[in-house]
């Protein structure tokens, strides 16, 4: 929206109360309003069209594991490594040296 509203030269009146500034700012909430209702139909269209119907209904109780602590843990301290090494302060920056 801003994309579009710099391509039709739009500039700020002396105040944001002037008419040509409210004009504008007044349509482009009601065009943001109107994109945002329909697409939110479509969303809902489309879930019930998959069989929706208020609840989400699983295949098997979700249960928090002991090896989904460790595979959690595992990636996060590799995502630390990484950005460790990514910022020189750990690792082989230090074995190029």
């Amino acid at each position: 929206m801003q994309r579009a509203r710099r391509s039709r030269n739009f500039e700020l009146g002396k105040t944001i109360w002037s008419g040509r500034t409210l004009s504008t700012i007044g349509g482009l909430v009601g065009v943001l309003f109107i994109r945002s209702y329909e697409r939110g139909e479509r969303v809902y269209y489309s879930m019930m069209s998959r069989g929706f119907r208020g609840e989400i209904q699983l295949l098997s109780d979700l249960q928090v594991e002991t090896r989904d602590i460790i595979w959690g843990t595992v990636i996060v301290l590799l995502g630390v490594v990484i950005l460790l090494i990514d910022q020189g302060g750990w690792g082989w920056p230090l074995a190029w040296r």
